[in-house]
């Protein structure tokens, strides 16, 4: 579990499953779509309202809570969570590499052999 620092005490965040994944979505791309950094807070305030499971978190009780000074710890609890739920890569990893040619396609010929007969042209004179 990902853990953040609001109002002073850690908070466990967790998205086990797709129901959980599903719903803090919406917070997720606009977490990670933002410019404003106001809205940025307040979207990473709502993935820790769903994933805080069982502690009836709202984001206005999360916004009552944290201090300006546990703000910079939101993007590094962000980025672990996304790593810990298996949609980023850990830091240092690169990412899957996308769709690779083929091994045989990488070393086979461009052209094919010609489908006459190789004394064909000794036959009708030409060379």
């Amino acid at each position: 579990m990902a853990q953040v620092i609001i109002g002073g005490a850690p908070i466990a965040v967790t998205l086990p499953n797709f129901k959980a994944l599903k719903a803090a979505w919406r917070y997720i791309a606009a977490a990670q779509g933002e410019s404003d950094p106001m809205a940025g807070v307040d979207a990473i305030l709502g993935v820790i309202s769903v994933g805080a499971l069982g502690q009836g978190l709202t984001v206005e009780a999360l916004e009552e809570r944290l201090t300006p000074a546990e703000m910079v710890g939101l993007r590094p609890f962000m980025n672990d969570l996304m790593v810990e739920i298996g949609l980023a890569p850990t830091p240092g990893e690169t990412a899957p590499a996308e769709v690779t040619a083929s091994p045989s396609t990488a070393t086979s010929t461009l052209s094919s052999p010609s489908s006459s007969p190789p004394d064909a042209a000794a036959a009708t004179g030409t060379t």
